[in-house]
């Protein structure tokens, strides 16, 4: 899944068309993510230990993942004025709230719709980093003593 994501969020840089024709799954990748999230917060002992275990190559990747996600959030945001692209009866526009911002061309529309695709692959990327961190974490977790003598 994660793999998925990545090359979904890459073509977001390189080609509206591309993002367009594989981005399709993006929804059911975000409530699949929920399960994943409901077991890691089950099999967590202490929130402040969610990735604590898990190597450091993972947690460094999944903080690094977190970071960009937050950066890549805020640029998304600027280079689309705050708006969500719309296509009407052959006319393109961006729009805030239904208030028009400006009209778009095609091509401009069709960068809109891909800048929108790579503010949730991104999210969803560092979301799921830090669940498999984290589950990870929990699988590498030495057994407490309470737990050895039972």
């Amino acid at each position: 899944m994660t793999s998925y994501l990545g090359v979904v969020h890459l073509t977001t840089f390189l080609s509206p068309s591309a993002a367009q024709v594989i981005s399709p799954p993006m929804l059911a990748l975000a409530v699949v993510l929920f399960p994943i999230w409901i077991v890691l917060c089950l099999t967590t002992h202490d929130r402040r230990e969610v990735i604590t275990f898990a190597p450091q190559w993972c947690r460094r990747l999944a903080t690094a993942l977190f970071v960009y996600a937050g950066f890549n959030f805020f640029a998304c945001l600027w280079l689309l004025e705050g708006g969500n692209p719309s296509a009407k009866g052959g006319e393109f526009a961006l729009l805030s709230h239904g208030r028009l911002i400006r009209t778009l061309t095609a091509e401009e529309y069709g960068w809109s719709r891909a800048q929108q695709l790579r503010l949730m692959s991104g999210h969803l990327l560092a979301l799921y980093a830090v669940a498999a961190a984290g589950l990870l974490s929990n699988t590498l977790r030495p057994k407490s003593q309470d737990q050895l003598a039972s």
